[in-house]
């Protein structure tokens, strides 16, 4: 990946940014991947608080944030989802 003069310029700067992410950016980030490896996952906010090891505040600012992002969208039912899941047909036959 890091082979030529220009992947190498672009890995670095990748690791820079991972090392100067600020806590919440990081926290973002954890939260982004695993809606990113599961993605029906939907959960109530205590339950990303959990899942994530979050501290409540932390945790309001985090879902907040990917609110505002539209990365994700809360249901009726105080779920937390990915907007793309929410928006994909449920039933295959009205593609």
């Amino acid at each position: 990946m890091c082979s030529s003069a220009q992947n190498v310029l672009a890995c670095l700067d990748y690791a820079v940014g991972l090392i100067t992410m600020s806590p919440l950016d990081e926290h973002l980030q954890r939260v982004r991947e695993a809606y990113g490896d599961r993605p029906s996952l939907s959960l109530t906010p205590s339950q990303a608080q959990r899942m994530f090891g979050l501290e409540p505040p932390m945790c309001v600012a985090v879902l907040e944030a990917l609110l505002n992002e539209a990365f994700l969208v809360r249901t009726r039912e105080g779920l937390f989802v990915r907007q793309a899941i929410r928006n994909e047909p449920t039933d295959l036959r009205a593609i």
